[in-house]
């Protein structure tokens, strides 16, 4: 996959060229009052300096639903890659309202069968907080526990295990599982996310979703990347993830299988909320965009430990600054 050469588009053009003509875009988020597929002139905004590209991100949901979202961008994407446990797709054009394409996706593969032949599967959640659980305790381990067995509804023929284990934005270890029927089968697959990695898989057997969060967090390849893994938001206070010259290290844990860098996001919401997230990527990625009235920038680096500062590389600052005043005269 090209490398985003996003620093040295900002540098050039957002800070020696003092007069751009910026290229307009299509701006939306894809929400129940707004649907992002098809654009209207309404959507219309100018880029600020150093955009030079117009962009549609959109990713396919395996349970939810379609995600389609258009702005700017600092550098030119095309391509798809794992982001949160999704494919993410990122296509760029550099012609004015050039972002409009409607985004048609397949439809989902599902196999079910009548409910007298649905498989059985066990069906719960268990959560600890810092060591306190929520939920049914019988679920970290259902089998040992004589769990019952439930017939899934509608037919499905896989039953889903999923877990999660990180720090939330107040710092407190979280760890969970979740275990249901599924229509869509799902090899297993891991990524990171906000401080968390997340696993899911599926299988078809009665009663095959029995692994612990330990086991089933395990299943992935075992020489990784070290990363800082943990989540800041403006919104809920220090918590050590964004302390530049003292991070915890109790942040620092081996990434999923597949993911060979380090990252950094830098995100600001339109109601200037600030997040910063540090985590693990597939691929080395160095760029800004803007969508719906959020920006963000991504910076990746490839040995352990290496995200524990303020990554973003320094061509881009010019872009987030550009980008602080396009969302002020939003």
């Amino acid at each position: 996959m090209e490398k985003f050469s996003a620093a040295f588009t900002c540098l050039i053009f957002g800070i020696f060229v003092t007069k751009v003509a910026s290229i307009d875009c299509y701006h939306c988020t894809n929400s129940f009052l707004n649907d992002c597929k098809g654009v209207t002139e309404e959507f219309l905004k100018t880029c600020p300096v150093g955009y030079d590209y117009c962009l549609t991100r959109y990713r396919k949901d395996a349970i939810l639903k379609d995600d389609v979202q258009r702005g700017c961008s600092t550098a030119a994407v095309n391509a798809c890659t794992q982001e949160q446990g999704y494919t993410v797709c990122y296509k760029t054009c550099s012609t004015d309202n050039c972002n409009d394409e409607e985004i048609v996706f397949p439809s989902q593969t599902t196999t079910t069968k009548p409910a007298s032949q649905a498989v059985k599967c066990f069906q719960c959640g268990y959560q600890t907080i810092n060591g306190v659980g929520v939920g049914d305790d019988d679920c970290k381990r259902p089998s040992a526990n004589n769990l019952s067995l439930t017939s899934c509804y509608g037919g499905s023929m896989h039953c889903l295990t999923s877990t999660l284990v990180g720090y939330d934005y107040s710092g407190n270890k979280t760890t969970g599982i979740s275990r249901r029927c599924s229509d869509t089968p799902t090899d297993y697959n891991c990524y990171s996310y906000f401080g968390y990695i997340g696993c899911t898989s599926t299988c078809n057997n009665d009663g095959c979703n029995d692994d612990s969060v330990e086991d089933h967090q395990s299943q992935s390849a075992s020489e990784r990347i070290k990363c800082y893994q943990c989540a800041y938001s403006s919104d809920s206070g220090e918590n050590g993830c964004n302390n530049l010259s003292n991070i915890s290290s109790k942040y620092l844990n081996k990434c999923p299988a597949g993911h060979k860098y380090c990252d950094t996001w830098n995100i600001t919401s339109a109601r200037n909320q600030t997040v910063i997230s540090r985590g693990c990527s597939v691929e080395d990625r160095d760029f800004c965009f803007i969508l719906g009235g959020d920006s963000a920038c991504i910076s990746t680096c490839d040995t352990d430990g290496c995200n524990s500062g303020d990554t973003i590389r320094s061509g881009i600052m010019a872009c987030i600054t550009a980008t602080i005043v396009f969302l002020l005269n939003v």
